[in-house]
């Protein structure tokens, strides 16, 4: 049965879209079938993908309303083992909808149950969210989920998002078996000032009950994420040294969620460092 992971923030910004996108590709090259399930109305999971948010007659929301199968609304990769449900600005709609069709008691499952088949067909189901602490959605998505991740840019207003976040997915741990960590992201590897301030940001967190164990490894920062979208060429597919030394912290970092998760590997552990 396949694992589900949920990338969440209260705040935008943070490369959420970015982390599940590079996840995928990490778990396809390792052997892994993904299907990144987009719950956020930006649509950034398709833009990711190379694909116009637009293009789809069927999209996440009319999945989870009942009125398109599985078959209508993923869709494949290129040729890979990575799949995704897309998403437009229809998707906000959900809540709504599942206030008026389920009680407030069955809603907390809403999309347990509709993810719960895709687990029987994918290694890895990772959802994206909105960024917003007010979203059903977002509670919904937890709800779901065996882990969270929690990307984390290195300033005072990404910190204390991340917070929230952790203090959310704390308040779930009482109930659903769900865990977190936080991915501190953009990380300039060659900037001393943002390594000291990444430290501090870290130290203040502890301060609050989360801990060292909660902190993946850091993801440098990289124009190139954009740069290759824009151009249509996917950042693992780049021979320039930074991209791959970038891809490789995604790597790393999926590397310690399969480790988190004590999922066993389909191939060799991928190293992160090149």
């Amino acid at each position: 049965m396949g694992k589900v992971l949920t990338v969440m923030s209260t705040k935008g910004g943070v490369g959420k879209s970015v982390l599940c996108r590079f996840l995928s590709i990490s778990f396809n090259e390792m052997g892994f079938t993904t299907c990144v399930l987009d719950l956020c109305q930006n649509g950034s999971v398709s833009t990711g993908f190379l694909k116009n948010r637009n293009s789809f007659e069927k999209t996440s929301f009319d999945w989870l309303i009942g009125n398109a199968s599985p078959s209508e609304v993923i869709q494949q990769y290129g040729d890979t083992n990575i799949y995704y449900i897309p998403a437009n600005e229809t998707i906000d709609d959900f809540e709504a909808w599942a206030e008026k069709e389920y009680s407030a008691l069955k809603r907390i499952n809403a999309i347990k149950n509709k993810v719960q088949p895709l687990t029987q067909m994918f290694d890895f189901i990772i959802i994206d969210t909105h960024p917003s602490e007010n979203s059903d959605l977002v509670s919904y998505a937890i709800a779901s989920s065996d882990f969270c991740l929690i990307p984390m840019e290195v300033d005072l207003d990404s910190r204390l998002a991340a917070e929230r976040s952790a203090e959310i997915v704390t308040e779930f741990m009482q109930d659903f078996t769900v865990d977190y960590a936080i991915v501190p992201n953009k990380v300039s590897a060659r900037n001393g000032k943002i390594i000291s301030q990444l430290e501090e940001m870290v130290k203040e967190m502890k301060e609050k009950n989360i801990g060292e164990s909660k902190f993946l490894s850091n993801v440098r920062f990289s124009d190139l994420v954009s740069t290759s979208k824009i151009e249509g060429i996917m950042l693992n597919e780049l021979e320039n040294k930074y991209a791959q030394n970038t891809m490789a912290d995604f790597r790393k970092v999926t590397t310690e969620v399969l480790k988190r998760l004590q999922v066993e590997f389909k191939q060799n552990e991928v190293n992160g460092n090149e």
